[in-house]
């Protein structure tokens, strides 16, 4: 069985770690999480007549990730999480799988730097190594089981991208002209050297980096952040190596009064990204650029009224690796997990938002040095976050809670344009403007938690004037409801919908190996998904829940050569943080 040599590793571990509790010095403890997770599937009553295809499937898992923290001194602390996996139908050990997921080394010197080996997770700016939100982030409004799944497998957290290597940091004091300085920096290897299909090596890929922040006044913060994604030629076969520095500057301003703080930050930076050859006579590729951005923030003292207003202006060839990296990648194969085909002609279903929000493994987890692909349906305006190159122009935002907390309204404005014309002169225009309102009524109908209701919309417009061929209008909206009702102080019933459109023309840029733009594509977009969705909750606390859901969801096309679909799900999860 597949558990026999790893059940032994398991078992040394862990007497490994019983010999180390015995010992006085070393401290051992223990937290994790465990989920058991099972779904259900089948045709809808509106799908087309599909005769060879499997009218219901069903799937689940038991896992259980354990995080042993081992203390050999009082400054250093080794954790490894070991992740045992059992999917449902497997008895007797079939099915199970014993793996180790994570393995990290950290600890400090002289208490006074600090450093990790290992697993970790990193973050600066948002234009130098930022982990942008997926374009599917909206539906986590009714469906937040799904979307932890997805984050906790893929290691998404607070826009952090998970790399393995050595980080290390520290901070000094001083008596004048500033009064603290703290230094980062760090080396990750995000992919190794790997023999492809071709029969040929790929190069060690390395990110590293460093910053420097220093208070210089209370009022006064100015930071220097430095990203560089590379390859070495040498750990490979190929003859082409990618460098990608990317510098930025952050300069803040915080100014607070009784009855306003304010804030102000300026980003700056450039970044440059050469295709190195080796062959003789080839010249290098380089591509440089830069951006800027100025943002305003204000918050009142109650906390009642936050709005913000700023203009950012992003070259179109400023290239950052690190944070232009999507979480999906349209240019990959991704087919779905469930139904992949549909009707008796045995049709390659599309994937829809759904499948995005239920499939983990849809979801990329590698650093790329070229722009990823994108699905235009799902978001047009910012497809690679606030890093995305060839746009300029406003955004804004203002949030409002009141009437005792039970109201929270939140409204977000972008107005953009392109730099430069893509394709001819003229320039595409992006409007979106998003909103959220949150309600908590108590004691509706006597129910004795009350009702909490959640709307978000966010709807987005991409134009361009010119003739007939270069002219285009793609229009979207998404929208949510979720409406939750306690009937005690842990169980609760919800129902949502979410509902997703989009029409219009687009085109899409099609670049070669080395991110190079040569061609458009033109695709018509006209097509919604829709999700609708009840169940009950169970909190047993913060860290305890169990949930079970019955959804309806499908895609209504409007090309008669791609017929529509319609599926049901009954759905169950039980989630225990340890």
């Amino acid at each position: 069985m597949m558990i026999r040599p790893k059940g032994l590793l398991l078992a040394s571990f862990c007497f490994w770690m019983s010999l180390c509790k015995a010992q006085e010095r070393p401290t051992v403890w223990f937290d994790g999480l465990s989920r058991s997770l099972f779904a259900r599937d089948a045709m809808g009553a509106a799908s087309p007549g599909d005769s060879v295809s499997q009218q219901s499937t069903s799937a689940g898992y038991n896992l259980l990730d354990l995080n042993v923290h081992v203390n050999p001194t009082s400054d250093m602390e080794v954790m490894a999480q070991l992740r045992v996996r059992n999917e449902l139908g497997g008895f007797f050990g079939t099915g199970t799988s014993v793996d180790v997921r994570q393995l990290t080394l950290r600890g400090t010197i002289d208490n006074k730097i600090r450093y990790q080996v290992g697993d970790m997770f990193l973050r600066q700016t948002r234009f130098t190594l930022f982990n942008s939100a997926s374009d599917a982030e909206e539906l986590s409004c009714g469906f937040q089981p799904y979307r932890d799944v997805i984050d906790y497998e893929n290691f998404y957290g607070d826009n952090r991208w998970r790399l393995q290597g050595l980080q290390t940091d520290f901070s000094l004091q001083f008596a004048r002209f500033i009064r603290t300085l703290a230094i980062d920096a760090f080396i990750t290897r995000p992919r190794g050297s790997v023999l492809n299909s071709s029969g040929t090596y790929l190069s060690d890929r390395l990110l590293g980096g460093a910053s420097a922040v220093a208070d210089i006044t209370k009022q006064w913060q100015l930071g220097l952040h430095h990203v560089n994604l590379f390859e070495v030629p040498t750990s490979g076969t190929l003859d082409v190596a990618v460098r990608n520095p990317v510098h930025c500057a952050v300069l803040h301003h915080q100014q607070g009064g009784e009855r306003w703080t304010h804030e102000t930050t300026l980003h700056a930076g450039t970044s440059n990204r050469t295709w190195e050859f080796a062959a003789e006579g080839q010249n290098d590729l380089l591509s440089s650029g830069a951006f800027w951005e100025l943002d305003s923030r204000h918050k009142s003292a109650d906390s009642l009224w936050n709005w913000n207003m700023g203009y950012r202006y992003v070259e179109p060839e400023f290239r950052s690796a690190a944070a232009q990296t999507r979480r999906l990648d349209w240019s990959s194969a991704m087919q779905p997990s469930t139904f992949a085909t549909y009707t008796n002609d045995q049709l390659a279903r599309r994937l829809s938002v759904f499948d995005l929000l239920v499939d983990p493994l849809l979801y990329n987890q590698d650093l790329a040095p070229q722009l990823m692909q994108f699905n235009p349906f799902l978001s047009n305006v910012s497809p690679y976050g606030d890093a995305t190159p060839n746009r300029m122009g406003v955004f804004g935002s203002l949030e409002w809670g009141g009437l005792k907390k039970a109201v929270n309204a939140a409204l977000n404005l972008t107005a953009l344009s392109e730099v430069i014309g893509q394709g001819t002169e003229n320039r595409r225009r992006f409007g979106r403007a998003e909103c959220q309102v949150q309600w908590a009524a108590p004691n509706v109908l006597n129910i004795e938690r009350g009702v909490d209701v959640t709307f978000h919309s966010k709807a987005e417009l991409t134009r361009r004037d010119g003739n007939e061929f270069e002219e285009l209008d793609l229009r979207s909206m998404q929208s949510s409801m979720e409406l939750k009702a306690g009937l005690s102080d842990a169980l609760t019933i919800h129902a949502s919908v979410s509902h997703w459109t989009a029409s219009g023309e687009e085109f899409l840029s099609i670049r070669d190996a080395y991110g190079t733009l040569f061609n458009f594509e033109s695709v018509r977009v006209d097509r919604s998904d829709w999700i609708l969705a009840s169940g009950l909750s169970y909190e047993w606390n913060r860290h305890t829940y169990a949930s079970i859901q019955y959804q309806w969801w499908g895609a209504n096309h409007r090309d008669e050569a791609t017929p529509d679909f319609q599926y049901q799900r009954l759905f169950f999860i039980l989630s225990i943080n340890l």
